[in-house]
Formats: C-alpha cells, sequence, structure tokens
C-alpha cells in the first residue's frame, strides 16, 4: 500500500471544495487579479469560488 503525505496546517477543506484564495502574505490585490485573468480558473474548473477579498465569484 502507497502512502503520501501532507503539511496542510490549514487544513484541505478549501482545496476538496474547489476554492481559491488570495494569500496576502504573497500578493498583492492587483497582482492576483493579473494572475487570475492569466491562469483563467473558471474555464478549467467549472465549479471553482474565487475569493476576492471579501468579495467572491461563484462559477457554476
Amino acid at each position: 500500500m502507497e502512502r503520501s503525505a501532507s503539511c496542510a496546517p490549514h487544513g484541505l477543506d478549501d482545496l476538496f471544495a474547489m476554492v481559491v484564495w488570495r494569500n496576502p502574505a504573497r500578493i498583492s490585490l492587483d497582482g492576483y487579479a493579473q494572475r487570475l485573468a492569466s491562469k483563467d480558473y473558471a474555464a478549467r474548473w467549472p465549479r471553482v469560488t474565487i475569493i476576492l477579498g471579501k468579495q467572491y465569484v461563484k462559477h457554476n
């Protein structure tokens, strides 16, 4: 049997729920908006929820 390990101090709930958040320690809001536009997550994963600060964009 194969085993894998993960280090997820804040849990894996967002990963499995397909929620994308900005990490304010790593990227500015403008940089995050540019990254979202370039990655086009919604086209790749139609059920993704993108969190923009206190706002969110739900794609179904």
